[in-house]
Order: C-alpha cells, then sequence, then structure tokens
C-alpha cells in the first residue's frame, strides 16, 4: 500500500473511531481493511470485560452479511454440478409445481416475487397465534413456499425486492437437499476449509466470553434467534475470520479454486436501474464499481464491501443499533471505500 493510501485510510478511520465513541459510549467498534496480501484491524471501545486484548477476535452478530453465507453455499453447489442457479424450485421444494418459474437466481437476487414485508400478512399475523415466525419475517418457510406458488413466469425475476424470507428459504433448500443444518452446512462447507474458528450459529463456551453485547440506544438489546430462516441473518463472527471471507470473493486468497467459485456471486445478475444492481446476494454501487453487503440485529451493525479494480475491502462491526445513517457502519465503510476510490 502506498504510504499516501495508507495515510488517508488511516486519518479517515481515526476520525471516524473518535466520532463515533464519543456519541456510543458503550459501544465497541471494529473496522478492518484487506488490500492485496495485506491486512489491518483498527478499533475502538472497552477491552477489559473480555479474555482478549485484540479486536481482531471480538465477536459480533452479523445479521443479513449471513446472506453472502448461504449465496456462497449456493455457489459450491453449482459448481459441484450438484443443482444449477437457473434450476426451478419446484424441483425441490413439495409445496411448489414442479415446473415454477421461481429458481435458486431469483431467491438470491431478491427478484423472486417473495417481498420482505407484505402490509396484508403483517395484519393477518396479528390474529395468529398458531404459527412463529422469525424477527424480521413476516413469514414461516410454509407460508413463504404458499405465496410463491402464485408467481407466474412473467413475474419472476421482473423486481428487485430485498426479501429475509426469500433468502431464509434458499438457505433451508440447500441444507435439505445436503440432508444436514444450515450451520453444519456452512461451517463444512465455508468455515472449517477456510479455518474461520469464530463463526457459527451457536457459539463455543470460550467464544461467547469474545462475544461483545448489542446494544439499541443504551439498553442491552436481546440476542437475535432465527428457528425458519437461519440463513438470512443468524451468523455471529470476528472482524479476523470476516477479512478472510472477503479476501476469498476480492480473489486474494491462496485457494484459488474457492475464489473461483464465489466467483459468480459478484457477477451482476439483475439491474434495478442505472446506479444499483445485484449479484448472487451482493449489491452494485455501480457508478462506484463498489460491492457490498451490510447488517443489523436487535443490537448490532455490519457492512462488508470492496473495490475490485482497486482490490481493497472492508468490514465494519458495531454492537449498536442506531437509526442514524450518519456514522453507522454503512456508512463508515461507504465513504472509506469512495475515498480510496
Amino acid at each position: 500500500m502506498s504510504p499516501f493510501l495508507s495515510l488517508t485510510i488511516q486519518n479517515f478511520i481515526d476520525s471516524c473511531l473518535e466520532s463515533y465513541y464519543a456519541k456510543h459510549k458503550e459501544a465497541v467498534l471494529v473496522i478492518g481493511t484487506v488490500y492485496r496480501n495485506e491486512r489491518r484491524v483498527y478499533g475502538i471501545g472497552d477491552l477489559s470485560p473480555y479474555p482478549t486484548s485484540e479486536y481482531s477476535r471480538l465477536i459480533y452478530e452479523i445479521g443479513s452479511i449471513t446472506k453472502l453465507f448461504t449465496v456462497s453455499l449456493l455457489a459450491q453447489l453449482h459448481y459441484d454440478g450438484f443443482l444449477t442457479i437457473d434450476e426451478s424450485l419446484g424441483q425441490y421444494v413439495p409445496l411448489l409445481p414442479p415446473d415454477s418459474p421461481v429458481t435458486f437466481k431469483h431467491l438470491a437476487t431478491h427478484t423472486s416475487g417473495l417481498p420482505s414485508r407484505s402490509l396484508l400478512r403483517e395484519t393477518r399475523n396479528l390474529f395468529d397465534t398458531r404459527n412463529s415466525r422469525d424477527p424480521y419475517s413476516a413469514f414461516s418457510l410454509s407460508e413463504a413456499a404458499f405465496y410463491l406458488r402464485k408467481i407466474s413466469a412473467k413475474e419472476a425475476g421482473i423486481k428487485y425486492q430485498y426479501s429475509n424470507a426469500g433468502m431464509g428459504l434458499l438457505g433451508h433448500v440447500l441444507a435439505t437437499e445436503l440432508q444436514t443444518t444450515y450451520e453444519l452446512a456452512v461451517q463444512d462447507g465455508i468455515t472449517i476449509p477456510l479455518q474461520m474458528q469464530d463463526t457459527a450459529i451457536h457459539l463455543s463456551s470460550e467464544a461467547r466470553e469474545r462475544l461483545v453485547p448489542g446494544y439499541t440506544g443504551r439498553r442491552r438489546a436481546a440476542e437475535l434467534v432465527l428457528q425458519d430462516f437461519p440463513g438470512t441473518g443468524a451468523f455471529r463472527s470476528s472482524i479476523s475470520d470476516l477479512l478472510t471471507f472477503l479476501s476469498v470473493h476480492m480473489g486474494l486468497h491462496p485457494d484459488k479454486e474457492m475464489t473461483s467459485i464465489y466467483s459468480i456471486t459478484q457477477q451482476l445478475h439483475f439491474q434495478k436501474n442505472d446506479t444499483f444492481g445485484v449479484g448472487l446476494g451482493w449489491f452494485h454501487q455501480l457508478k462506484d464499481n463498489l460491492i457490498w453487503h451490510n447488517g443489523g440485529t436487535h443490537g448490532y451493525m455490519s457492512f462488508m464491501g470492496f473495490l475490485p479494480e482497486q482490490e481493497i475491502g472492508v468490514v465494519v462491526l458495531s454492537n449498536k443499533r442506531t437509526s442514524s445513517f450518519a456514522m453507522n457502519p454503512t456508512h463508515i465503510g461507504m465513504e472509506l471505500l469512495r475515498r480510496v476510490k
């Protein structure tokens, strides 16, 4: 990294850390960068409650960055010939007709027709005490499948609608086909080969001691529990592990076969307009050639993004959920990459 680029990044991150901590004293903010084969981790916040002196080993809920693990698993099964991304879900989901126009790619690009929110569904849910539903989703697994039964060939793949249920259904189907749980499928296919020991849904007792508690405002937030849709946001991880995961997607990891497998996820599979498009899971900021995703749970916020041409990426993790866009992890990550560009 050139001295000028290094100084630009250092000055911006120092300013972000200080400004963020000045407003959120209970927070522990961690920022990680990867540039070619060089990694750096920056952090601010009290480390005394944890059995580590390194910000890189703290563990956070990563929310919807979990979706990138789901689409990575899809990419592996596609590469292995276990399935193809353009196959009909009807061949895998008994509740759908065998010739359903909805495909794996539609779920992975949020173009299946299944919405993230449905006013009608949420109203019905108020009076339905029999079905349990995950936070951030108006649908259960069976309800999501029944909704997709109504999608016609003219509707599938036409409109972008961000859908937690859609991505969660994708994770469920992949794990079912592998005859295992979603967590074990991701661990067997991704985290164990990449030696990402801190990435899991159910943490070991040692790892839980490094889990930073989440906050909403100044109140401790409940930990996120997802039953039907773990593939949409259930994973916990450290910034060290996530920098490893990001480096594979950027093509910077020594495992070149895995980087080749994952390359399909960053291809532009759906373009909403001149500025925004979607890969498999990944978002494309087209004018900046910036590829990214973010996440949020009850008490955490996260960001992961990179500039493929400049070979630089960033991960930002916070244990504080805020409603303000200013100085949250997405704002910090986006602004850092734009300054680098």
